[in-house]
């Protein structure tokens, strides 16, 4: 059912019956487990009567037998049953790494500090940063508040804009970095792991990016995956999937030529700023470099604005990347595309009654993406947009 509504899909046979209609006209008071069982074979055959009905009427058949049920047998049958095998000696090992990394970098952190505190506290690191050390006040640096409470923010962008006036800032950067991997690819990882196999939850509808994910654990480090006997795993990445899909979308023949070199972020980086040579816009002044002297801080944000700009950034997320206030960032984003014809900022949708339309005739309505406040509304209708050509 998550193919006619995919903000409201169905776990169990239940909520199927609600989200069809059906009703049943009776019930089995029986422990006769053949009638039972004979009574749930006619309610299924109802049920699955009045989902073709729904196919049809949303014209969705041919995405359900094309693609839905040719992908069905691979998540559920060898991904959730079967699971993906671990290599737990080398997790293990890949653990003490990080683990020693992060006790150098905190004592590290405490000696630039002048005094032992919590890395993880953002209420520590801004008390030190701002109050005791005043990096942004010596600095004449303007630090942005928290829309919440509306203290200093010690996100990564600011944390960034202070790394050349003191050590810190950069060491605390690192630290969480060191942190997420371990928190979330390692520990997170080795909690779910039952006889060396990792058996995650497929969702083939997820809401927020309209693409296949895996839920609980999140799998990452793929080294520590291993085929079982006689298979192969395929990796494939950003560059080789969406950005392929992306280019052929849009036709963008810009971006499917910067998709044959080794280094897709490397060869944007580049072109962008010769494109920026030619626009009064400065964001990009600083990348005017050929391929080969673009550094890696250069390519690092020449792919935050790509995974951005995918993923239904706003204007504020963008000014952080770039490093610009709103209004730079709102004539940046306004600009013609840096790659062809707009393929990164336009919107490659069609509405209809409020929904938004997929290539594979799949409808999502923005607003219930996420039923919560206004700014979440907005940011899931930009997600469905940026994502609609793409699945």
């Amino acid at each position: 059912m998550s193919l006619v509504d995919p903000d409201r899909g169905a776990d169990d046979f239940g909520e199927v019956q609600r989200a069809v209609g059906h009703v049943a006209e009776y019930c089995v008071a029986t422990e006769c487990a053949l009638q039972r069982c004979a009574w749930y074979q006619t309610q299924l055959e109802r049920c699955a009567s009045l989902a073709r009905g729904l196919l049809h009427q949303h014209q969705l058949e041919t995405l359900f037998t094309d693609l839905e049920m040719r992908v069905l047998p691979l998540l559920a049958a060898a991904m959730e049953h079967r699971g993906i095998s671990v290599d737990c000696n080398k997790l293990k090992s890949m653990e003490g790494i990080l683990m020693k990394r992060m006790r150098e970098i905190e004592m590290r952190c405490h000696k630039a500090a002048g005094r032992t505190f919590q890395i993880k506290s953002s209420l520590q690191v801004r008390n030190i940063l701002y109050d005791e050390l005043k990096l942004d006040t010596k600095s004449n640096i303007k630090i942005r508040e928290t829309v919440s409470k509306g203290a200093k923010s010690t996100s990564e962008t600011m944390l960034r804009s202070l790394i050349d006036v003191h050590p810190l800032p950069k060491l605390i950067l690192e630290y969480r970095q060191l942190h997420k991997a371990h928190a979330t690819f390692v520990s997170g990882i080795m909690s779910c792991v039952r006889n060396d196999v990792v058996k995650p939850t497929w969702s083939r509808h997820t809401i927020y990016t309209l693409c296949t994910e895996h839920q609980q654990p999140v799998l990452n480090f793929r080294s520590v995956y291993v085929a079982r006997a006689g298979w192969s795993l395929l990796a494939a990445d950003f560059q080789h999937v969406e950005c392929r899909v992306f280019a052929h979308a849009a036709r963008d023949t810009g971006l499917a030529r910067a998709l044959t070199s080794p280094d897709l972020f490397r060869v944007l980086a580049a072109q962008w700023c010769v494109n920026a040579a030619r626009s009064p816009a400065p964001t990009c002044s600083g990348l005017q470099k050929a391929q080969q002297a673009v550094s890696r801080e250069e390519r690092e944000r020449t792919k935050r604005i790509v995974y951005a700009s995918l993923y239904g950034a706003g204007v504020r997320t963008l000014g952080d990347i770039l490093d610009v206030g709103y209004d730079q960032a709102l004539a940046e984003r306004s600009r013609p595309s840096k790659v062809s014809e707009g393929t990164w900022w336009r919107g490659a949708s069609s509405t209809k009654g409020g929904y938004t339309r997929a290539a594979g005739a799949r409808d999502t309505s923005p607003t219930s993406v996420a039923e919560i406040a206004p700014p979440g509304a907005t940011r899931s209708g930009r997600l469905s947009t940026s994502w609609c050509k793409i699945i």
